[in-house]
Order: structure tokens, then sequence, then C-alpha cells
């Protein structure tokens, strides 16, 4: 068969989606589908309640097959349209098919058409009917009975669509008014007395007995991001999520706890409090009591809380848990491998800042390509070969490859080398902001990235936030983190220096906006003008490295090149050039101690020239920088200390080269 999408263009059949009605697909209320979540063509968030954010099944169809992105499509139900939607949760096993008995009286009775939802462990009957006002008054978009596992709905609710028929029998959307008055008065009484309970069988569960290996083989297809550990859809609250996972496994290995443990403890769920008998007790238990009919209900109800004890007194909490330092001594867990050597790791992240204009686009397209290519990064860094995204919403799409095949020809790499590990995500002309890229990062499979960039942070702000708001900075902050964590990549945040004179101030005071920006990342980089022109330094405050020097970068386009020969102390600024001429000052005044006594210890600096220790290092420093001194270690009254001495080749235009230090003429 084939299929005519809106561009004209015609493809083979590719998925089940010719087997939904027509009555469905001639109705513009059609929406994309990720995460359980409703999204517009161009990615942006849908809504049930403004259809300017729907669009036709052609169109939506053709996005998920073609374009991709997201996990398939969905429909909007509306008053005004004459469908209403039986939903089943949890009653039928996704391998074998077999059906729970609530479930199989539910279909016989309703004709109508009925799909397999996309976890393949529920029903979707749609049929053509009105629900009964009475039944509306608790909630008017239709009715749950979590007890029975089956929900009703006919308004302002988006349903998921797959085109997986159950059967034959069930393929067209028919009148099913009579069905549906008794089925709500069945399980949805005005009173508490339930007129229909479903049969309590053994074959409630699938019939076969599964072992271990097959239980994980299904549960890896049935919910992946719980069997990797993503926690995402509980807040990163791991109690929830343990709960909603055990729920999973007991679908398939009813109320043998033994079996329960196995299988978790194979799972990215797994951690060392899953081992304290009353934790795991605790909430296999609880998940046993909440699953009674051991499949009613969604196991994986993400508003489930479940609040844990400290040890410590009385006290409770619900999230992070406290733990001792003699188990976090204990613990194997290495720490992250660096994506960057001496700079960042993975599940870390990094703030590049650059005053605007500078080029600091062209240095993370370097580094993209560093990072794919595993090759040092400005001849310096040793990076961990990985797959790259770049988050972009600055250039369009065509600026910005132009920019890459660039960098990438001056690099000396073919497309061929890097094309398949950086991946491009450009939001120019639809901004979204970093809360609501959630639903994107979401559906990243973990570790499939070694590194994210954002270029620029600036654009992600969420409206109403500022960039000068320490709490709000330090929330969005938090959110990036989270996606870190659930990505296993390290994100670099590229952003721009306030303006002024920024030679004067800290590395980790350099950047608009709030202070917390520069707290909040694991590395804060800063490219700050160097004194000679097309030349910046590059510093770096990092968090789990040993401290890192300054360097100095120099700009040819289309790349940055290491600069080793220029001294990264030379900031560009208004007080430099006063600091330069004090330090030219200071610089002669110990080349004349040193010459005069032979060699001094920085004891005997300061008895010859007032200069105390700090700013005598500093001096001392760029003078061996320069070749004109050196040291060797020596024992003075018991202690040990440096003793400065002229450099080999001294002549005379030592004096000289200290006193025209600031010049570009005393740059080697």
């Amino acid at each position: 068969m084939k299929v005519t999408f809106p561009d004209g263009e015609t493809k083979p059949e590719l998925s089940p989606y010719e087997n939904i009605p027509t009555k469905l697909r001639e109705r513009k209320q059609w929406v994309l589908s990720r995460s359980k979540r409703p999204y517009q063509l161009d990615g942006s968030p849908a809504n049930v309640n403004d259809p300017e954010t729907w669009t036709t099944f052609a169109q939506a169809r053709f996005t998920v097959e073609c374009i991709g992105g997201f996990d398939g499509l969905g429909f909007v139900l509306t008053a005004g349209d004459p469908f209403v939607v039986i939903d089943l949760d949890g009653c039928r096993d996704p391998v074998s098919g077999a059906l729970s008995n609530f479930a199989r009286q539910i279909v016989e009775r309703f004709q109508s058409f009925c799909e397999v939802s996309p976890s393949g462990c529920g029903l979707h009957i749609f049929l053509l009917a009105v629900i009964a006002q009475e039944f509306l008054q608790v909630a008017p978009t239709g009715r749950k009975n979590s007890s029975l596992g089956i929900e009703v709905y006919h308004d302002r609710r988006f349903m998921t669509v797959t085109g997986d028929v159950l059967d034959a029998d069930h393929c067209e959307i028919i009148d099913c008014q009579e069905q549906l008055d008794v089925l709500m008065a069945e399980c949805f009484p005005p009173q508490s007395a339930m007129l229909w309970q479903p049969e309590a069988d053994s074959d409630f569960l699938p019939a076969i007995e599964l072992t271990k290996e097959q239980i994980i083989e299904r549960l890896q297809t049935e919910c992946p991001e719980l069997w990797r550990g993503n926690l995402d859809a509980y807040d990163g609250d791991q109690s929830r999520a343990d709960l909603a996972f055990c729920g999973k496994i007991i679908f398939y290995a009813g109320d043998n706890e033994g079996l329960i443990d196995e299988v978790f403890c194979e799972s990215g769920l797994y951690r060392p409090k899953w081992d304290r008998p009353d934790y795991q007790q605790r909430t296999i238990q609880r998940a046993l009591a909440w699953t009674t009919d051991l499949h009613g209900g969604t196991v994986d109800n993400p508003d489930f809380d479940v609040v844990e004890p400290i040890d410590q007194g009385n006290k409770r909490s619900a999230g992070p848990e406290i733990i001792n330092l003699r188990d976090l001594t204990n613990a194997s867990e290495p720490m992250a491998h660096p994506v960057i050597d001496g700079l960042l790791r993975k599940g870390e992240t990094a703030n590049l800042i650059a005053a605007t204009k500078v080029g600091k686009t062209f240095l993370i397209y370097v580094l993209a390509l560093s990072v794919a290519m595993g090759l040092k990064w400005l001849q310096k860094f040793t990076t961990r070969q990985g797959r790259v995204l770049i988050i972009d919403n600055e250039l369009h799409l065509p600026t910005l490859r132009t920019r890459i095949q660039a960098v990438a020809a001056a690099m000396g790499l073919q497309l061929s080398d890097f094309v398949d590990r950086i991946d491009i995500l450009s939001l120019r002309g639809r901004l979204t902001d970093i809360k609501s890229l959630s639903p994107i990062v979401s559906s990243i499979e973990t570790d499939r990235y070694s590194l994210v960039i954002i270029d620029a942070w600036y654009r992600m702000l969420p409206p109403g936030v500022s960039e000068n708001d320490n709490a709000g900075m330090a929330d969005l902050y938090n959110t990036i983190d989270k996606y870190a964590a659930s990505t296993g990549s390290a994100w670099l945040l590229v952003h721009h220096a306030s303006k002024g004179d920024q030679s004067e101030k800290r590395v980790t005071d350099v950047g608009s906006g709030a202070g917390s920006q520069s707290r909040a990342a694991d590395t804060h980089i800063v490219l700050r003008e160097h004194q000679h022109e097309g030349h910046v330094v590059m510093s770096a405050a990092v968090r789990s490295f040993p401290p890192r020097e300054p360097v100095v970068l120099k700009w040819e386009y289309p790349l940055w090149h290491s600069a080793d020969h220029v001294d990264p102390n030379q900031l560009s600024g208004p007080g430099q050039k006063q600091q330069a001429q004090r330090d030219a000052e200071g610089r002669e005044q110990i080349l004349s101690a040193i010459k005069d006594t032979e060699g001094a210890t920085m004891s005997d600096l300061w008895k010859e020239t007032g200069i105390g220790n700090d700013r005598g290092e500093r001096l001392l420093a760029q003078l061996k920088h320069a070749g004109l001194v050196t040291s060797r270690p020596i024992t003075k009254r018991g202690n040990e200390c440096k003793l400065w001495v002229l450099a080999d080749v001294v002549g005379e235009q030592s004096t000289t080269s200290a006193t025209t230090w600031g010049t570009s003429s005393s740059v080697p």
C-alpha cells in the first residue's frame, strides 16, 4: 500500500496507522505524542483547550514517520465531536496478548474500534456515544475508577492512538450508546456500592510462569526509562520510582518477593539503600497492597508518593536521603569520566563566558568537533570521544552549517569523519525556554551524548525570569543538573560577559547576571581580552579537577589557537595599564636585587625591595616565563625555600626587558 504525505510524496506503508478509522482521520484534532504528553508540529506543547495547537492526521503522521522525534500520534477529544473513549489500563500481557477477565468482558460488550495502547499493556475503545450528564458532575471531562483500572472520557482529553487493532471484529467506530449507559451505571454508581465486580481468578495474570530473564526482557521493552534508572517522570524522587517499578515487576512476578528483589537489583534503579531490609520490604509490600488484584490500576502513577524514615528520631523525609560518611567512603562508585580532561566531566555543567562578537561560537564548534573525533581541544585538553548535541537558538541553519564546515576544513577534517557524531537542535524562530525543553530532553537516551552545548544561554530563560535573579537562576541551573543526570552528558552553557572592564574581576565574577550562575556550575570558563590584539586569556574555575593555569588563545579565522609564548597575566583594561607600569618597575627592582646578591630568596627580596610575598611571586613567575630568572631549592635556617638567580643567558637587555614588559616589543 502507498501513502501520500502532505508534500505530495508517495511512500510505502510504514505503520498500522492505516487502520485508524476514517471518522477520526478526517478531523483536525490531531497532535503529536511524546512521553505521554501532547505536542505541536514544531515541538512546542499542545493544549487540549486550544484547537490552534492541533493539526491534521496527515501532517501529524508525516512528522512522526518521516521527521521523527516523537513517540506517536494523539487525538484530542472534544464535546463537539461524537466520540467517547474507554481506556483500560494494565489489562493485557504485552507479549502473549492475554487479557484480564474484566477487559475481556468489556471488549465482548463493545464491538467498536479497539486498539492496543503504546505500552502494549492497555486498550483504547473508541465509540459513538454521549456520557450522561449525571456522571459528569464530579469531572466534566470523564470518569476514572482506579480499582477497576477503567477510565471513560469524552472532552478535553488527549488520547494516544496507535492503530494497533485488537482484532478483525473491532476495526470500525460504531454506536454503542446503550452499552455505555449500562457500563457507566455499573462502574460509576452514585452510591459507594459497585454493581460490577471483576471476576477474581488466576488468569488475570498471564498463565505462564516467567523466568527472571524473561521478566527483565519484557520490562526493558515496556518501561525502558525506568529500567535504566531515569527519574524524570518522578521529579527526581527515586523512592516513588522504586515503588512504581516494583508494581511493574509484580505484574510478571506476582507476590514472589525473592524474584521481585532479583529483578530489581538488575535494573538501573538499584542502589545500596535497596539492600536495607526495612526499605526493601516496605516498598514491595506497599506495591503489593496497592495492586491487590496484581494488575489493576496504573502502577506507574507519577503522583503516588512514598515517605521514607530517617534513622535518627521521628523525622521523615521525601526525596533526598541522609547518608553516613562510612557508607560514602565504602562506596565503589568512581568519579564520572572526563569529557574534557581537567575541565568537565559527564553529568556536570559548565559556563563559557565571553564578550559578544568575540568568536566564542567558533570556539565551541572546535570543541564539538574535538569531542566528536576524540581530539585535543586547543592542542591542550584531552577529550573523550563521543556524540555531541548542539542546541542553537541564534543562527539560521545555513549559517550554522557554513560555520561548522569552515571550522572542520581548517582543522583538516572531512565531513564523513564527524557527520554522524554531531546532532543539531535549531530553535531559531521557535524559541523554547529551558523548562519547556524537558520533553525533548526526556526523549534522549541516557549516555547517547557525551556533550550537550546550549548557545546561547540567555535566550533559554523562561518568561519573567531575569538573569539578575539569584533564586530564579539557581532554579534553572537545578533543571540543567537534572538534564545532565538523566542524559549522562556534560552540559555547556554559552553566555555573554557583563559590560565594562573585566580585567580586575575574579574568574567567577565574570559573566552577565546573578552570581549564582558561576556558583551553580561545576566549571566556569571565561575569555577575557588580552593586551595584544586578537588574543584572549582563557581562565577556568573547576570543581572536580585541580586548579588550572590560564592560557592565551589567538584568533585566526575560523580557529582559536594556543599562544603559549604570550604572558597570560597581561589582561587588557584601564587598570591594567597602570598595573603594567607598576609591575615593570617591580621586575626591574627584583632583577637588580638578584644581580647584586648573586641569588636571593623571597625573604631577601622583601628586605631589598619591600615587595611583598604575593606580588613578588607573581613578578618572579613573569620573569621566569620570559627566561630571565630561574630557581633552585635550598635549605635556609632549617626551612626549605627557593633561591632565585639570573638565568644562564642574561645580557644587558635583561633590565630593558623588565622595564618594557607591557609593550608589544617585549613579546617573543
